[in-house]
């Protein structure tokens, strides 16, 4: 479990049950017990992706009896005898920004440039201890970013080679996004850098995960509990837009991509 600071516990993702030691995910007594006066974060990487709060962290964040209510995905746990939340929460990934996952985020500290660095080191040896010998970053990568590789390899600690291709934003909106492209002159054409760290291009995320409504549908997609769930924020005209200049990969996961795939 990473400290953060003195007050929030935040652990890394959890996989499926079988995979721990005790065959189970920890329940808010067990956090309660191992840190009864901080509140306690767990995070579970699987759909419908969960969280596991203590109660010092749900007294936090307001989750009681009476709220909030659910929706947009989320679903929080309670028990069926007295309504009390169980400390679990399902739908809280940073695909559904929901109102309850952006308090959780404000309240998280984030951590500092060297613990990143330390957990991008661990990361690309790991990888190249499976036989990884180039990573593409795209996903949610920013220039800052690519400082700490640079900064792995001038250090001897970078044992392979990347290829970065920031992600675009897709919350903002295309002039947003214009001006920040601006700032990117080394990403256009065919890039910079070498053989060993090189920059290209941009991703751009036209929609999301269709089971928490940021795919652009035909028809609404009804989730697992029913509910339609369908939104877009990007249009044929603002994809043209964004890529007219830019060599980019275009990341969908809806009916609609060949409506949406900008034309050669």
């Amino acid at each position: 479990m990473d400290r953060h600071d003195a007050d929030w516990r935040a652990s890394r993702l959890l996989p499926p049950p079988e995979s721990l030691a005790e065959k189970k995910w920890p329940t808010r007594a067990d956090l309660d017990a191992a840190a009864p006066s901080h509140p306690v974060y767990i995070p579970i990487g699987i759909w419908p992706y969960p969280v596991i709060f203590n109660s010092e962290a749900r007294k936090q964040l307001g989750i009681t009896a009476s709220g909030p209510a659910d929706g947009q995905g989320v679903r929080i746990e309670r028990d069926p005898s007295s309504g009390e939340p169980t400390g679990r929460v399902q739908g809280m990934i940073f695909y559904n920004r929901t109102p309850l996952w952006e308090k959780l985020q404000a309240m998280l500290p984030r951590p500092s440039p060297e613990m990143q660095r330390r957990a991008l080191a661990k990361a690309v040896h790991d990888n190249a201890a499976a036989g990884v010998t180039t990573i593409f970053e795209s996903h949610a990568a920013q220039p800052a970013h690519l400082e700490h590789y640079r900064a792995l390899r001038a250090s001897g600690e970078l044992p392979g080679r990347v290829v970065m291709s920031y992600s675009v934003n897709n919350r903002h909106t295309v002039d947003e996004i214009d001006r920040w492209m601006v700032e990117l002159p080394h990403a256009s054409g065919r890039g910079a850098g070498d053989d060993v760290i090189k920059t290209l291009g941009v991703t751009v995320a036209l929609d999301g995960a269709t089971q928490f409504g940021v795919a652009h549908m035909n028809a609404p997609y009804l989730d697992i509990y029913g509910e339609p769930r369908a939104r877009c924020r990007w249009t044929r005209r603002s994809c043209r837009q964004s890529l007219f200049l830019w060599r980019g990969t275009i990341f969908v996961c809806s009916s609609r991509s060949r409506e949406t795939r900008p034309r050669r």
